[in-house]
Protein backbone atom coordinates (compact mmCIF):
# COMPACT_ATOMS: atom_id res chain seq x y z
CA UNK A 1 0.00 0.00 0.00
CA UNK A 2 1.48 3.33 -1.09
CA UNK A 3 0.80 6.33 1.05
CA UNK A 4 1.50 9.83 -0.24
CA UNK A 5 4.64 11.29 1.17
CA UNK A 6 4.83 14.63 2.92
CA UNK A 7 6.23 16.45 -0.12
CA UNK A 8 3.30 15.37 -2.31
CA UNK A 9 0.81 16.45 0.34
CA UNK A 10 2.46 19.86 0.75
CA UNK A 11 2.64 20.29 -3.02
CA UNK A 12 -1.08 19.54 -3.35
CA UNK A 13 -1.92 21.90 -0.48
CA UNK A 14 0.18 24.62 -2.12
CA UNK A 15 -1.68 24.21 -5.39
CA UNK A 16 -5.02 24.55 -3.59
CA UNK A 17 -3.77 27.63 -1.76
CA UNK A 18 -2.62 29.25 -5.00
CA UNK A 19 -5.92 28.39 -6.68
CA UNK A 20 -7.84 29.94 -3.75
CA UNK A 21 -5.73 33.11 -3.83
CA UNK A 22 -6.21 33.42 -7.60
CA UNK A 23 -9.99 33.05 -7.20
CA UNK A 24 -10.13 35.68 -4.46
CA UNK A 25 -8.04 38.14 -6.48
CA UNK A 26 -10.26 37.58 -9.51
CA UNK A 27 -13.39 38.22 -7.42
CA UNK A 28 -11.84 41.38 -6.02
CA UNK A 29 -10.97 42.72 -9.47
CA UNK A 30 -14.43 41.88 -10.83
CA UNK A 31 -16.15 43.49 -7.84
CA UNK A 32 -14.16 46.72 -8.34
CA UNK A 33 -14.99 46.73 -12.04
CA UNK A 34 -18.68 46.16 -11.26
CA UNK A 35 -18.58 48.90 -8.64
CA UNK A 36 -17.09 51.39 -11.08
CA UNK A 37 -19.66 50.47 -13.73
CA UNK A 38 -22.55 50.81 -11.27
CA UNK A 39 -21.30 54.19 -10.05
CA UNK A 40 -20.85 55.45 -13.61
CA UNK A 41 -24.31 54.27 -14.66
CA UNK A 42 -25.93 55.61 -11.50
CA UNK A 43 -24.36 59.05 -11.84
CA UNK A 44 -25.22 59.13 -15.54
CA UNK A 45 -28.85 58.20 -14.85
CA UNK A 46 -29.07 60.83 -12.11
CA UNK A 47 -27.67 63.47 -14.45
CA UNK A 48 -30.28 62.45 -17.04
CA UNK A 49 -33.06 62.73 -14.47
CA UNK A 50 -33.84 59.01 -14.40
CA UNK A 51 -34.19 58.81 -10.61
CA UNK A 52 -35.41 55.22 -10.36
CA UNK A 53 -32.61 53.88 -12.55
CA UNK A 54 -30.07 56.01 -10.66
CA UNK A 55 -31.33 54.70 -7.30
CA UNK A 56 -31.17 51.13 -8.58
CA UNK A 57 -27.56 51.36 -9.72
CA UNK A 58 -26.34 53.43 -6.77
CA UNK A 59 -28.00 51.13 -4.22
CA UNK A 60 -26.27 48.15 -5.86
CA UNK A 61 -22.99 50.08 -5.73
CA UNK A 62 -23.59 50.82 -2.04
CA UNK A 63 -23.74 47.08 -1.39
CA UNK A 64 -20.41 46.56 -3.16
CA UNK A 65 -18.48 49.50 -1.78
CA UNK A 66 -16.36 48.50 1.18
CA UNK A 67 -15.64 50.37 4.37
CA UNK A 68 -12.01 50.46 3.28
CA UNK A 69 -12.90 52.35 0.10
CA UNK A 70 -11.90 55.93 -0.35
CA UNK A 71 -13.90 58.12 2.07
CA UNK A 72 -14.55 60.73 -0.60
CA UNK A 73 -15.89 58.13 -3.04
CA UNK A 74 -18.24 56.78 -0.36
CA UNK A 75 -19.35 60.28 0.63
CA UNK A 76 -20.11 61.19 -2.99
CA UNK A 77 -22.12 57.99 -3.38
CA UNK A 78 -24.19 58.74 -0.26
CA UNK A 79 -24.70 62.35 -1.31
CA UNK A 80 -25.96 61.31 -4.75
CA UNK A 81 -28.27 58.73 -3.19
CA UNK A 82 -29.58 61.53 -1.00
CA UNK A 83 -30.29 63.56 -4.13
CA UNK A 84 -32.09 60.59 -5.74
CA UNK A 85 -34.30 59.97 -2.74
CA UNK A 86 -35.02 63.61 -1.97
CA UNK A 87 -35.93 64.43 -5.55
CA UNK A 88 -38.25 61.43 -5.71
CA UNK A 89 -40.03 62.49 -2.51
CA UNK A 90 -38.45 59.90 -0.20
CA UNK A 91 -37.17 62.55 2.19
CA UNK A 92 -36.37 60.29 5.15
CA UNK A 93 -34.03 58.16 3.02
CA UNK A 94 -32.62 61.33 1.45
CA UNK A 95 -31.89 62.82 4.87
CA UNK A 96 -30.30 59.57 6.05
CA UNK A 97 -27.98 59.49 3.04
CA UNK A 98 -27.13 63.20 3.30
CA UNK A 99 -26.29 62.66 6.99
CA UNK A 100 -24.01 59.73 6.13
CA UNK A 101 -22.33 61.81 3.46
CA UNK A 102 -21.87 64.72 5.87
CA UNK A 103 -20.20 62.47 8.47
CA UNK A 104 -17.73 61.18 5.87
CA UNK A 105 -17.00 64.70 4.57
CA UNK A 106 -16.33 65.83 8.15
CA UNK A 107 -13.84 62.97 8.53
CA UNK A 108 -12.13 64.22 5.38
CA UNK A 109 -12.11 67.79 6.66
CA UNK A 110 -13.21 69.18 3.29
CA UNK A 111 -15.09 72.40 4.11
CA UNK A 112 -16.51 72.86 0.60
CA UNK A 113 -18.03 69.38 0.53
CA UNK A 114 -19.26 69.77 4.12
CA UNK A 115 -21.04 72.98 3.11
CA UNK A 116 -22.61 71.29 0.07
CA UNK A 117 -23.83 68.41 2.21
CA UNK A 118 -25.22 70.79 4.85
CA UNK A 119 -27.04 72.70 2.11
CA UNK A 120 -28.60 69.49 0.75
CA UNK A 121 -29.57 68.40 4.25
CA UNK A 122 -31.11 71.80 5.01
CA UNK A 123 -33.12 71.75 1.77
CA UNK A 124 -34.42 68.24 2.52
CA UNK A 125 -35.54 69.35 6.01
CA UNK A 126 -37.16 72.45 4.52
CA UNK A 127 -39.01 70.33 1.98
CA UNK A 128 -40.66 68.29 4.74
CA UNK A 129 -41.50 71.40 6.73
CA UNK A 130 -38.91 70.85 9.48
CA UNK A 131 -37.74 74.47 9.38
CA UNK A 132 -36.05 74.36 12.80
CA UNK A 133 -34.01 71.32 11.73
CA UNK A 134 -33.25 73.02 8.40
CA UNK A 135 -31.84 76.03 10.24
CA UNK A 136 -29.70 73.80 12.48
CA UNK A 137 -28.35 71.74 9.60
Amino acid sequence: MNSPNLIEILNTMGQYALFTIACLLNLSICAQSNLDQLLDRGYSELESGNLNAAKYHLEKAKKLISLESDLRERAILFNNLGVCYSQSGEFKKGIDHYSSSLALYRNLGNDTLIAESLLNLGIAYKDIGAFDRAMKA
